[in-house]
């Protein structure tokens, strides 16, 4: 969400990367800078794992390839995993249900690591999760603000699958497992996991789901935890791990299957006292699509209505199903009010203002007439595809650095030019050209 200030940044200079497939997704494009370099992965024009680097000062990127090559089934189901810990080393991880091409061994997850520090033609692959582990997924690298490294991951299928963490150990380069987080039992999976907030405290957001049918979500959950450790609901009250449905302290909303609980739509905002509030997606009683924001109060949730649609996103079954409704978490704009950017099928891009103290909706209008939740203006100027191509609808995503460069008001962005998603099914030719994934260096 833009902020009043942002509307001042600038484009400080374009870097082309790469060109990349550009028919329909193939596993988001990750940037992470660190130091003095910069590193681009994603999957080429031939849809092959790439990662590109290159120092700060220079234009050129140096190019190390992969063999691993996605097919079709992609879209939300693909990702990489990209880092590079506190030493220098670069690790990273892709995955997708059944990858085209992949070395035999490890035969589950596939983790690569350089030998030297910032050196990318000193990959190794290893291993981090056991060969045997039953359909590892969803990987993930998280950083502590203490350079602690995480490693985030699914053991096990859609509607039967467990939350796991692993810790990394700098002095032997060597990664631990940590105590389960979420666990399924076998009869359904969790959707969402731990991230900071502002305060440097871990809040673990999730759903969960009893089979791969997106209907099946149910019961939105939050706890919080210090240390990722122990862990204590909203009002403060132990919560042991590993955690499961029959942990009622920790539910937030109670829906059923079929009541509209969806995980593309789950998020945390904050308001100007740093307190969570959920942002989430699900039915009213009148059985339309609404975003809700909770937050707790005086010993209990309080969820409110931020939007007053008349539609029904009735989404159902399994793949990348394409989304008709998004949240962004809220966030504090003064004089007791929080303001929210969501966005419909039907009713494009808006922009709420809710009472802070209550949570209830103010005012509701188009967002980007509205310099808080506009995007700056150097975006709104490259959000236009440039593909000519109009057999399937062509978008511009815009893809954060996860690291940073460490330079006082500047941050650095990906632009990626891409179809949509096809429900994990083949697309039908004539495909686009490939487009040109693209780094913009932003400062203000």
């Amino acid at each position: 969400m833009a902020s009043s200030w942002a509307q001042a940044e600038e484009v400080l200079f374009e870097i082309d990367v790469a060109p990349v497939w550009s028919t329909h997704p193939t596993a988001t494009p990750k940037l992470f800078t660190s130091g003095d370099y910069q590193y681009a992965a994603f999957y080429d024009d031939d849809r092959q794992l790439t990662l590109a680097q290159r120092a700060l000062g220079e234009r050129e990127w140096a190019f190390e390839r992969f063999p691993v090559v996605t097919t079709w089934p992609t879209g939300g189901h693909a990702r990489i995993a990209l880092t590079v810990d506190a030493d220098g080393y670069v690790h990273m991880v892709p995955y997708r249900r059944g990858l085209a091409e992949a070395p035999s061994e490890p035969p589950n997850m596939i983790y690569y690591r350089t030998e030297e520090p910032h050196d990318i033609t000193s990959f190794e692959q290893t291993y981090m999760i056991e060969p045997d582990e039953p359909n590892p997924g969803y990987p993930t690298f998280i950083t502590d603000p203490e350079d602690r490294l995480y490693f985030e991951y699914r053991i096990g299928g859609s509607g039967r699958g467990s939350q796991q963490w692993n810790v990394y150990d700098r002095k032997d380069r060597s990664w631990t497992a940590m105590p389960m987080l979420l666990d399924g039992r076998g009869e359904m999976s969790a959707y969402g996991g731990p991230r900071l907030g502002p305060d440097g405290v871990w809040r673990c957001l999730w759903m969960w789901r009893d089979t791969p049918h997106a209907e099946t979500n149910h019961t939105l959950s939050f706890m919080r935890s210090d240390d990722l450790l122990n862990w204590e609901n909203a009002a403060g009250e132990p919560v042991a791990l590993p955690v499961t449905i029959d942990n009622s302290e920790v539910v937030v909303d109670a829906a059923a299957p079929g009541e509209g609980l969806i995980n593309m739509v789950h998020t945390i905002g904050w308001d100007s006292e740093q307190q969570p509030v959920i942002a989430y997606h699900r039915y009213d009683e009148d059985g339309n699509s609404q975003i809700y924001n909770a937050r707790f109060e005086e010993g209990a949730w309080n969820i409110v209505a931020a939007t007053d649609w008349d539609f029904r996103w009735g989404f159902q079954g399994t793949g990348a199903l394409p989304a008709e409704a998004r949240a962004e978490g809220v966030r504090a704009m003064g004089e007791g009010r929080l303001v929210q950017r969501v966005w419909s099928e039907p009713y494009g891009a808006q922009r709420v203002v809710l009472d802070e103290a209550t949570l209830d909706p103010i005012d509701i209008g188009p967002a980007d007439a509205n310099p808080d939740t506009a995007p700056p203006a150097w975006r709104r100027a490259r959000s236009e595809p440039e593909s000519d191509f109009d057999a399937r609808p062509m978008s511009v995503r815009w893809i954060n650095d996860k690291g940073s460069s460490g330079e006082p008001g500047v941050r650095y962005v990906l632009r990626w030019e891409v179809g949509p998603n096809n429900n994990d099914r083949p697309v039908p030719e004539p495909w686009p050209d490939p487009t040109m994934l693209r780094l913009y260096k932003i400062g203000s």
